[in-house]
């Protein structure tokens, strides 16, 4: 008999993905790395960004961008949110007070029915002050519906969590919306900040979103950092916070300590850190 069709290799793979996706968070092999956000001049750190980390036996690293659509179509963004958000707190009870907790959330998980009031409760039960977290929405999410997302972080802002505007210059900057949401941070997409040194325009476009935040009177942060020489043009700008491989890739929560201690006891200046 001839051989059918070529089966549906995508498909499959999303099959086969979904089940792990299951099993990975009844073994609670789904873990949380941290990024490091410093400040722009001292080097010192001030927050770490909650990140997931999924490596499976067979498929190996399965990245967030591979795995949260998944997540949403088999209903389980509320579990993996969850499983951030408990985790990455936990880890920041061990930090300075002064040190903040970053997460980045996509809009599937902004518009879950209970996020709000779930992730307020999972702040209550570690203990973790929510003047500590920065809640990082993609601009574009931010402004593409202002009065369903203003009603969702109306609350959250309230409780003293601060607001940022993620992927800041990605093309729907609607500046009169933005004000509107009362942000309290913005952070540069890496796009620009990676071509800045030897880009004209994208050097522009890092200067401009810079004057943008200070005329909102509001901090900035650069994402996407992979030299000195952006940190000095950073820093030249009065950009307030870097972020970026130059400071070492994520690590676990025991690494935190290690690195919160390194760069305070060496002054930190603005060199990468051997992990």
């Amino acid at each position: 008999a001839p051989p059918g069709p070529a089966p549906d290799l995508t498909v499959r793979e999303r099959e086969v993905l979904e089940t792990a996706l299951h099993k990975a968070l009844v073994d609670d092999s789904i873990i949380v790395r941290f990024k490091p956000i410093v400040d722009g001049r001292s080097g010192r750190v001030t927050a770490f960004e909650a990140v997931l980390q999924w490596v499976h036996p067979d498929l190996g690293e399965v990245s967030p961008d591979r795995f949260m659509p998944i997540a949403e179509d088999a209903g389980l963004v509320a579990s993996v949110t969850e499983r951030l958000v408990s985790k990455a707190c936990a880890a920041a009870l061990h930090w300075p007070p002064e040190v903040r907790l970053a997460l980045s959330v996509t809009a599937a998980q902004l518009h879950l029915a209970s996020f709000g009031s779930r992730l307020l409760a999972s702040l209550c039960e570690s203990g973790l002050a929510p003047v500590r977290i920065d809640l990082e929405i993609d601009e574009g999410i931010l402004i593409r519906d202002t009065a369903i997302t203003q009603a969702i972080i109306d609350p959250l802002r309230a409780s003293g969590i601060s607001i940022v505007a993620n992927h800041f210059g990605t093309g729907y900057s609607d500046l009169q919306n933005l004000h509107r949401l009362r942000l309290d941070r913005i952070k540069i997409a890496p796009a620009f900040v990676g071509a800045m040194v030897h880009d004209r325009d994208a050097a522009t476009m890092v200067k401009t979103l810079v004057g943008i935040g200070r005329g909102m009177e509001i901090s900035v942060s650069a994402d996407g950092v992979t030299s000195e020489a952006q940190l000095a043009s950073l820093a030249e700008l009065g950009c307030d916070e870097c972020q970026g491989l130059q400071f070492g890739h994520p690590v676990d929560a025991a690494a935190t300590l290690n690195l919160l201690a390194e760069r305070s006891a060496s002054g930190a200046g603005h060199s990468a850190v051997s992990l």
